[in-house]
């Protein structure tokens, strides 16, 4: 059950009281902070390059974790394997930018 409250409630916390006058503290609803404000034409802009960013990351640690078993599975596996570690991380790059 949702119980709708005006904007001026910031926060609803239930104070419970113990055995031998101990008490406890409870948050049952914390509401948004403030709406971001921004330029209307620059929010998808700054969304892309967010989702990028996120993608660049996840790229990196992939790569490096298929970098780091080629090394240990044989002597200059890094190299052998760089095409097909690339072109692994490729795709999972492409599939986080396409969800």
């Amino acid at each position: 059950m949702q119980i709708k409250l005006g904007k001026a409630v910031r926060r609803i916390t239930v104070v419970k009281a113990g055995p031998a006058g101990t008490t406890g503290s409870a948050v049952l609803y914390e509401g948004r902070g403030k709406k971001k404000k921004q330029t209307w034409y620059l929010r998808p802009i700054e969304r892309l390059s967010r989702r990028l960013a996120k993608a660049q990351i996840i790229g990196g640690e992939y790569y490096l974790d298929l970098h780091q078993q080629a090394n240990t599975r044989k002597r200059d596996g890094w190299k052998k394997r760089y095409g097909k570690n690339v072109g692994k991380v490729r795709r999972k790059v492409w599939k986080s930018l396409t969800k």
